[in-house]
């Protein structure tokens, strides 16, 4: 098996997720449309690859982005039909010599918060893994914009 093939079987693995405990947040909004970033603590070694499940309430998934870092910059991976409900898992692996490390934007994720709703959100379970296909505990975060929680 290949070194891809290997970290992407790694990454998939729901099996052995590394952090499963949820993270929540619970964060007051107006009605309408809002952004909230994905972020992913890889500390001082490369992120090659991440899972993370995100679970929404209060508000309807209407699109999913890449992040800011050109290693995660496209879109990850998830499914399409995920968009009709509050739960998606989102994954990106990344090739190239340059990989960041430290706190790393990899996603914004666009949702329609609900009329009259607070907007609620946990991350279920995180996978990250470094170039050579090791996972370790990388530390996800879901926020608005701006927030440095």
């Amino acid at each position: 098996m290949n070194r891809t093939a290997r970290l992407l079987a790694l990454l998939l693995g729901l099996a052995s997720l590394l952090a499963a405990v949820p993270r929540s947040g619970r964060t007051p909004v107006p009605q309408g449309f809002t952004v909230l970033e994905l972020r992913i603590d890889a500390g001082q070694g490369p992120l090659a690859g991440w899972q993370v499940e995100v679970r929404l309430r209060g508000a309807k998934l209407v699109g999913i982005e890449g992040g800011d870092d050109e290693a995660f910059r496209d879109a990850p991976r998830y499914d399409p039909r995920a968009l009709r409900g509050g739960r998606v898992i989102l994954a990106s692996l990344a090739a190239g010599e340059r990989l960041p490390a430290g706190e790393i934007l990899v996603a914004r994720i666009h949702v329609l918060v609900e009329d009259g709703a607070e907007l609620g959100f946990d991350i279920v379970g995180t996978e990250t893994v470094r170039p050579d296909g090791r996972g370790f505990v990388g530390r996800a975060r879901l926020a608005l914009p701006g927030d440095k929680r």
